[in-house]
């Protein structure tokens, strides 16, 4: 459901995600009963609210929350977003990539945003890799450390990933036109 960014004043809820560093450790949600009991609590929060007059019971918030927690209850079901790793799509000799600058989702490592520093033919991976780093913000100390990835590893966020094009024949990228 597209809305559109949120207004000055308008009321919303917002889950931020636990850090470690500036490790992101948003995956812990959804570990087993941590949405629910999120959720739950959150439920609790509401009625103290509709108790008060702070909030009407059949409000939209309320609404949507008790769509949510009825969900809970259902077995999960996989949804694919419909992204295919990097080098499903070649033409000719040519093989679609993440360019570097841009960053994607590292599938080996909870999905965390990877930054591209380069792409190149790696012996042991027999294949395209990246070589790059999941650390955007990280303290000085990490700056230098870089981290290879195989080619399949790494997926594009749609909309942000800017793609382009790999020459195995003269190890160059070149963007989509």
């Amino acid at each position: 459901m597209e809305r559109g960014p949120i207004g000055e004043g308008a009321r919303f809820v917002a889950i931020y995600d636990q850090t470690y560093g500036s490790l992101r450790l948003s995956a812990r949600i959804l570990e087993e009963r941590t949405l629910h009991g999120i959720l739950e609590k959150m439920a609790v929060i509401m009625k103290l609210r509709w108790e008060e007059g702070g909030m009407e019971k059949d409000s939209e918030t309320a609404a949507a929350l008790g769509e949510i927690l009825a969900c809970m209850g259902e077995t999960p079901e996989f949804i694919s977003t419909g992204v295919t790793p990097a080098p499903a799509e070649t033409t000719g000799r040519l093989v679609r990539v993440i360019l570097p600058g841009s960053k994607g989702l590292n599938l080996r490592s909870n999905n965390e945003e990877f930054i591209v520093e380069s792409v190149f033919y790696s012996p042991h991976y027999n294949g395209l890799a990246y070589r790059g780093c999941g650390c955007e913000g990280a303290i000085a100390v990490n700056q230098d450390v870089k981290t290879i990835l195989a080619i399949d590893s790494l997926i594009e966020i749609p909309g942000e990933s800017r793609m382009g094009w790999y020459n195995p024949e003269s190890g160059e990228t070149a963007e989509i036109s």
